[in-house]
Parts: structure tokens; C-alpha cells; sequence
């Protein structure tokens, strides 16, 4: 069989959402993402990505590691550490073509709210805003225009910082709301405590109702049992696990437009304390 007939003939993109926790792991994500591409995945949409100083950067060993096809748009910070953490979209060059990308840095709060302060102490971080980045790409496949979209929201601020920061990041695509086909991906940071369902619906609310959640039957991809703690004591974590008490949530989306889900599903893979999401998608006019 003809390997381009056979490339253009594909009708499904199959794209991943991961948040890769500050790339610690880099081994074992770079061998999750090769194993995933292995299995058909032709987009990866990577969450906390992080340029370390003095050591190989993760998505120049990634890309390496998955061949010659595959290209990357990022977006991330100049700091000499972790808060440089930012986001990524890698593909196929083979199925689907870059136009343009867009970065995005989302609005960041000022300071945070003395629970905020207390909690990020019991989990043993240090605690202080950070800058949450967006990447956005203006893709070609199968001759329609389709956006696809890495984002990162804040995990503090609470809801009405998330939807600022979600509202902001529509407002910058104006110029691509025409585009008929969107995907976006990302870690959505929503751990409605009290289990109302309310975040998820203003997101939708925000994203316009043409919007679709194709992980909708995804029930979580976070245990705090399984959280990855710093360097510094985190005592509550430390109960969590001894304990043995689960607090799962959903924290990441792929929200589509003008996509029919094939199959979308969480994979249970170690590297992160998120588990990646993967969809199989298709355009409603092909």
C-alpha cells in the first residue's frame, strides 16, 4: 500500500493532553509520549513544561527521541528555574501543518488569600503567583483550518481567576474565532472540592455552548494521594498518603468545537500526578 495515499487518507486526529509536573520526570515522560506516538497519537499538547539551566531541555530530547516528522511550538518563561514553566504543542508534520502560533501569557494575581497561603504550606510549596502561559497554533488538516490550543490555568485565585484567565485567552484569539474546527487541551485546574459541578459548566459558559467536552466521561485524572511533593515538608500530603485517603478530580480538558469523539480516555501512566487524557476525533464534514 501507497504509505502517502495511506497518510492522507487518515480522517481521526489523535491528540494527547499531559501536564508533565515541571518535566522532573523527563525519562519517563519522553518514553510515555514515544510509546503514545507509537499508538497513533499525532498531536501532543504538554502542560508545565520546564527549560532547566545547565541541563538538556525535555523537548529537544523528546523530539529527538520521536524522529525526524515531528515539530513543536512553546511558550515559556526566561526564568532560571521552575517559574520559567510554560506550555507546548508537538505534531506530525506528516498529517497535520503549522500556519501560526499565538502565545498567550494569561492575567496573574497580585498575591494570595491567607487560606491559599496556609494550604500551599501544608503541601510544601513555597506559595507565591506564578505566570501561567497558553501556546495556540493555526493548524492545516485535511485541507480545513482547525486550532488547536495548549493551556495552563492558575491553581489559585479560585474560579473567578480562572475564568478571567480563560476569558482572556478567548479575547486573544479574535482573529481565530472564524475558524470552524478548535481543540483545546490543557490542565483546567478545577478541584471542585464539593463535587457541584459548577466550574466545569462556567467554563463551558465562558467557551461558548458549541463547546464540548470530549473527556466528559473521564471522572478524574488527579489523586492527591498521589501528589509529588517538593523538597520541603509537605505535612498534610505526608497524612494523605500514611491515611491512605483519595481525593481524585478532574483537572484536564479537551474541549472541542465542530468535532465528533470517537473515543477519548485517560491513561494510566506513572512520570506525573496528573494522568495524560488522549481523544480520537473527527471532523463532522470529513
Amino acid at each position: 500500500m501507497n504509505k502517502t495515499k495511506t497518510l492522507k487518507n487518515v480522517q481521526m486526529i489523535n491528540i494527547l493532553s499531559y501536564n508533565i509536573l515541571l518535566s522532573k520526570y523527563s525519562e519517563k515522560i519522553i518514553n510515555n509520549c514515544v510509546d503514545f506516538a507509537k499508538d497513533g497519537v499525532m498531536v501532543f499538547c504538554l502542560q508545565e513544561v520546564v527549560k532547566y539551566p545547565k541541563k538538556d531541555f525535555i523537548i529537544d530530547t523528546l523530539l529527538n527521541a520521536l524522529g525526524k516528522d515531528w515539530r513543536v511550538t512553546y511558550h515559556l518563561g526566561d526564568e532560571k528555574s521552575s517559574l520559567n514553566s510554560g506550555t507546548c504543542i508537538i505534531w506530525n508534520r506528516r498529517f497535520i501543518t503549522l500556519r501560526t502560533s499565538k502565545k498567550i501569557l494569561l492575567p496573574k494575581i497580585t498575591q494570595l488569600s491567607i487560606h491559599e497561603i496556609i494550604l500551599n504550606k501544608l503541601l510544601g510549596f513555597k506559595g507565591i503567583p506564578v505566570h501561567r502561559r497558553a501556546i495556540a497554533g493555526l493548524f492545516e488538516y485535511q485541507g480545513s483550518e482547525i486550532v488547536i490550543a495548549s493551556i495552563h490555568l492558575d491553581n489559585v485565585g479560585g474560579t473567578k481567576h480562572r475564568l478571567k484567565q480563560l476569558e482572556y485567552f478567548i479575547e486573544n484569539l479574535k482573529e481565530e474565532q472564524q475558524v470552524k474546527y478548535k481543540i483545546l487541551c490543557g490542565d483546567f485546574n478545577s478541584y471542585d472540592v464539593l463535587k457541584t459541578g459548577y466550574e466545569k459548566q462556567a467554563f463551558r459558559q465562558t467557551l461558548g455552548e458549541e463547546f464540548e467536552d470530549a473527556a466528559k466521561n473521564v471522572s478524574w485524572t488527579v489523586d492527591l494521594a498521589d501528589l509529588d511533593t517538593p523538597e520541603r515538608f509537605p505535612y498534610f500530603v505526608m497524612l494523605i498518603k500514611a491515611l491512605k485517603i483519595h481525593f481524585r478530580r478532574k483537572l484536564d480538558y479537551i474541549w472541542i468545537n465542530n468535532l465528533k469523539i470517537i473515543d477519548c480516555r485517560k491513561v494510566n501512566v506513572s512520570g506525573s500526578d496528573h494522568y495524560p487524557v488522549i481523544a480520537k476525533l473527527k471532523m463532522l464534514d470529513i
